[in-house]
């Protein structure tokens, strides 16, 4: 009988039968992640680069021209 490897999704076969054939996929390993799952990570990515971008030009404005107290 065909069983499942220790890697998820690769299929192992049994010798000791004839006629042994591989084990079918496992289609849940290898899922994509949701359109949704997607988006959150590229809108975590887009606010990041954001605030990045507007500390550094704080930071850029603070060196050239520091506050006097």
């Amino acid at each position: 009988m065909a069983e499942v490897g220790p890697l998820q999704g690769f299929p192992v076969i049994d010798q000791t039968e004839p006629n042994a054939k591989a084990a079918p996929l496992a289609t849940e390993a290898i899922s994509s992640p949701s359109p949704l799952e997607h988006l959150g990570k590229w809108s975590l990515l887009v606010i990041g680069f954001i605030s990045g971008s507007r500390l550094f030009h704080k930071l850029a404005r603070e060196i050239k021209q520091p506050n006097q107290i």
